[in-house]
């Protein structure tokens, strides 16, 4: 199972990547969250705490 990083950790780790890239890793990103948190999961109410998901 792996990790899905904190939003520092993407942030940084997209930083200077070009603007193409950047775009694309960011809409991955969305799509991993979108279809590994589940409402009513932990994991789910952690990133709502962080504010990465409704």
């Amino acid at each position: 199972m792996s990790t899905i990083p904190t939003p520092k950790e993407f942030k940084d780790a997209i930083e200077s990547l070009s603007p193409e890239v950047r775009s694309f890793a960011k809409a991955f990103r969305a799509m991993q969250l979108e279809s590994t948190l589940r409402p009513g999961g932990e994991m789910h109410r952690q990133y709502q705490e962080r504010g990465e998901v409704t």
